[in-house]
């Protein structure tokens, strides 16, 4: 199966629990490839730098535990097991967030060295998919290490009661905290509960098909947005399964498509080809059509410049066709009404 396939299947096509191995395909990682080409390099540079620094926060805060472990044998008898449980685990959270902090800084190296090139940085995501989402798993597993040896060092040094009043604490808030981020995620964003549900909230399996039915919803408008990103070109049958070399053989150029490739080749002769038909089906893909750029040149360049300069900055989503054709409606307008009070004037 094509790996792009098996990244973005568990959002829409294959929407189904994976009780075991479910979190090696990161549903977060899944949805940041629906995401537009102008900002897959952002989006992945910050997820990244988000995994690297909490990794970094996390071992500094733990190595000293690990390098300095609990001299068990000077324990009283009874309370041994614990001082070993503890060494264990601080020793394992430990190396797993060394490996994390070094191979996410290796990552964002690598990203870097790709650059802002959105099909290469597609690439990297699809062929990377498990890795960056042992990084993510790496970061929350050795982080519940760390709240778990919190009460195993109170039960070490506190006496009597207070004992246990330290592992009440510990639990009460690590629940507070953790089961109103996993009812607030289900609905923010179900996906990504779907996908984590065995690992963060498996007391929500009884109501898990109103989960998939919200999960599948969101998935299908993130599918849409993949049509102009990832996608671009790769599902002609738009049935959300990549097509094989056949059906993308037969598929033939729009009128659109012909025209804005005739452009490219014209203006720029090292385009002809291949690389004026994947430019134009780029720009009629984001609403870029013959119709439209003509319509917008005819405009004077610097009030069409300033229009979509103010329509960059606004936060609605819209292709970049949307925002061409709503600023040359503008402008036209604009233009219209001054005509018609020049002749009323006259």
């Amino acid at each position: 199966m094509h790996a792009l396939q098996r990244s973005i299947d568990p959002l829409q096509r294959k929407l189904k629990l994976r009780p075991v191995m479910g979190w090696l395909r990161s549903p977060e990682i899944s949805s940041m490839l629906c995401g537009p080409p102008d900002t897959i390099f952002q989006r992945l540079e910050g997820f990244l730098s988000v995994i690297n620094i909490m990794s970094g926060l996390l071992l500094s805060a733990i190595g000293g535990a690990a390098l300095n472990p609990i001299k068990v044998a000077d324990l009283p008898e009874d309370v041994q097991p614990i001082g070993n449980v503890y060494n264990v685990m601080i020793t394992f959270a430990v190396v797993v967030q060394a490996c994390v902090a070094c191979y996410s800084s290796y990552a964002l190296m690598v990203l870097y060295g790709i650059g802002n090139r959105p099909e290469l940085v597609y690439r990297y995501i699809t062929h990377f998919h498990v890795h960056f989402s042992l990084c993510e798993f790496g970061t929350y597993l050795p982080g519940l290490t760390f709240i778990g040896i919190v009460p195993l060092q109170a039960f070490l040094n506190c006496t009597g009661i207070f004992r246990w009043v330290a592992q009440g604490v510990v639990v009460v808030a690590y629940l507070v905290y953790h089961v109103t981020f996993a009812e607030n995620i289900g609905y923010a964003s179900p996906s990504s509960l779907f996908g984590w549900i065995f690992i963060v909230a498996p007391y929500k399996l009884p109501f898990i098909g109103r989960l998939r039915a919200d999960a599948r919803r969101i998935g299908k408008v993130q599918m849409d947005a993949a049509a102009t990103g990832v996608l671009l070109g790769k599902d002609r049958t738009q049935d959300m399964i990549i097509d094989d070399e056949s059906v993308a053989e037969v598929r033939e150029a729009s009128a659109e498509e012909k025209v804005v490739a005739s452009w490219a080749a014209d203006a720029v002769p090292e385009l002809a080809g291949m690389r004026a038909d994947k430019l134009a089906r780029v720009l009629v893909a984001q609403g870029l059509t013959p119709e439209r750029l003509q319509a917008f040149a005819r405009l004077r360049s610097a009030d069409a410049m300033a229009m979509l300069s103010v329509l960059e900055m606004t936060k609605v989503e819209m292709t970049k066709g949307e925002r061409l054709a709503l600023a040359t409606a503008v402008l036209r307008q604009a233009e219209e009404e001054a005509a018609g009070s020049v002749s009323v004037v006259r």
